[in-house]
């Protein structure tokens, strides 16, 4: 490989892992928790994982527990390893997107660096990543789905679709979600095709759907048949959110999708403020009218179909759940679907109408003597083309910046609500622990065993958290699996959880409705058992 191609690649190397630092970078500074998390402290072969079709994952948690590493204890560590693993993810992305469009300058491909890193930089990945046990998971999802999409888009061949597939299935594996991640940046990216030739054959459009789209069903499919298969030898126990294919099911799971779109299409579902997503819509509207306006060849009727497609395959999982669940982290395939949009609106603009729109050999120029680079009506040496491509690059990349600055903020306000709800959940279990261990030092009585019930009408979150989407900032107290465990893992206990007799919850708990923490009159002792009313 010549060395200014070298020097290009470790260019783009550089700047994907500056944004992904930048972007992440609250994730390594403070620890946080899930709801999930202190249950994973106690014990990380969590079946969960196989119930929910994540055997990648599953392995790589086994894997870690060999090694001694436990994915919550060691996550500033695995936050590091996905941080690299993103970037990894985006020169790969962006390599095969240069490609695709015969972007060879480094300035042309920084601008489809900045616009690929919102397929990770956004704050859906965000609240997965707040469950710190995902990061390793996360890492190896997002480098094989693009390698699955690099060699999708690649040249025809039956042995690198069949490493494509490989690739597809191990990410399927580490989270279902990726599906419509890879038909995003697939079907989209395969648009370059055509524009890059004017006109592409019907047929081998056809072929290239064809291929793309039965790789992600037969994905897909094999992802449900491993989990059935499982609940069918009784390895796993059936989850009760598996898939379900009734149609009842799809057509009330579709309508749950439509009504979700007001809240995405605002705020990003309140994860972002009012009106972020719809300007950022509007944006792409912008971008399709600067195409239009710089290349009329545009394959439109492909375009057009290709993000319908990829827009609907966003919620693919979502479809046949048995019980519906809109996460954040379950529609992060909406931001690839942002991104692959606008990459393919930026290589339009990048090339110039007169330029021909040829991918480069392997054959190399001979180099010129070094000059001082200068704007003409050809445009520069960063950006080949015409005048208007470099002042597009230029713009793009200053718009670029701007939205990942953003979004970085968003994402790092996110994370300190997380903080501030972890910091005062472990200020609730301190006090628990702290109370049962005065009761012991007061009558000698230990206490081995503790039952949790919520009060009436029990806080789902804490006043001062701004920002609760399902299992996002839910207090852990309120998680019936992690509370004890949270309890012991910061007191150094050993209590077992047991279930509160109806008598007892009658005599001490029953219609009771509090509005702040009073252990004085909702945690109760009964022998060696510590009754615990959540307000």
């Amino acid at each position: 490989m010549p060395i200014e191609s070298l020097k290009r690649h470790a260019g783009i190397a550089l700047l994907a892992f500056i944004l992904n630092a930048v972007a992440f970078a609250p994730l390594i500074a403070r620890r946080h928790y899930s709801v999930d998390s202190y249950h994973l402290v106690d014990n990380q072969n969590a079946f969960w994982y196989l119930q929910n079709g994540r055997y990648t994952w599953w392995r790589l948690t086994l894997l870690a527990e060999r090694f001694g590493l436990n994915l919550v204890l060691q996550q500033r560590l695995f936050i590091a390893i996905c941080i690299v693993g993103f970037s990894i993810s985006l020169v790969i992305l962006t390599a095969s997107f240069a490609r695709q469009g015969g972007i060879s300058s480094f300035g042309g491909q920084c601008c489809l660096c900045l616009t690929l890193s919102v397929v990770w930089i956004n704050v859906f990945v965000l609240e997965f990543l707040l469950f710190p046990e995902s990061a390793v998971s996360a890492a190896v999802g997002s480098v094989f789905v693009s390698l699955a999409v690099n060699l999708s888009l690649g040249r025809r061949n039956a042995w690198l679709s069949a490493a494509s597939l490989i690739c597809l299935l191990i990410a399927l594996g580490c989270y279902q979600s990726l599906v419509g991640v890879y038909l995003a940046l697939a079907l989209l990216g395969g648009c370059l095709t055509s524009l890059r030739e004017g006109h592409e054959p019907f047929t081998r459009v056809m072929l290239r759907w064809v291929k793309v789209l039965g790789m992600a069903a037969f994905g897909s499919v094999f992802n449900v048949i491993c989990v059935k298969y499982l609940i069918h030898i009784k390895y796993i126990a059936d989850p009760g959110r598996g898939a379900g294919f009734s149609l009842p099911t799809i057509v009330h799971n579709f309508k749950q999708v439509l009504k979700y779109q007001l809240s995405l299409l605002n705020n990003a579902d309140g994860l972002m403020p009012k009106f972020s997503v719809t300007l950022i819509m509007l944006f792409l509207i912008v971008l399709l009218v600067l195409s239009f306006r710089t290349r009329r060849n545009l394959p439109y009727g492909q375009l057009a179909c290709a993000v319908l497609v990829a827009y609907l395959a966003v919620f693919a999982p979502h479809y046949i759940e048995k019980k519906i669940l809109l996460t954040p982290r379950s529609n992060m395939a909406f931001w690839a679907w942002i991104a692959s949009m606008a990459t393919v609106f930026v290589v339009s603009l990048l090339v110039s109408r007169r330029q021909p729109f040829t991918i480069r050999t392997s054959i190399e120029p001979v180099p010129e003597p070094e000059r001082k680079a200068e704007v003409t009506m050809e445009g520069t040496e960063a950006f080949p083309g015409s005048c208007n491509s470099a002042r597009h690059a230029i713009g793009l990349i200053a718009v670029s910046g701007v939205f990942l600055l953003f979004s970085s903020l968003c994402m790092a306000d996110i994370a300190y609500d997380t903080y501030v709800s972890n910091t005062q959940d472990q200020a609730y279990a301190l006090s628990v622990a702290q109370k049962i261990k005065e009761h012991e030092a007061s009558t000698g009585q230990p206490v081995t065993a503790i039952a949790i019930v919520p009060d009436a009408s029990v806080h789902v979150k804490y006043d001062s958290v701004r920002y609760q989407r399902y299992e996002l900032n839910r207090r852990i107290m309120n998680t019936p699996y992690s509370n004890y465990q949270m309890i012991n893992y910061l007191s150094h206990s050993n209590l077992s959880k047991i279930k509160m007799p109806q008598s007892d919850y009658r005599r001490y708990f029953a219609g009771r409705d509090w509005n702040q923490l009073d252990l004085d009159q909702q945690l109760v002792f009964s022998g060696d058992k510590a009754y615990l009313a959540l307000y």
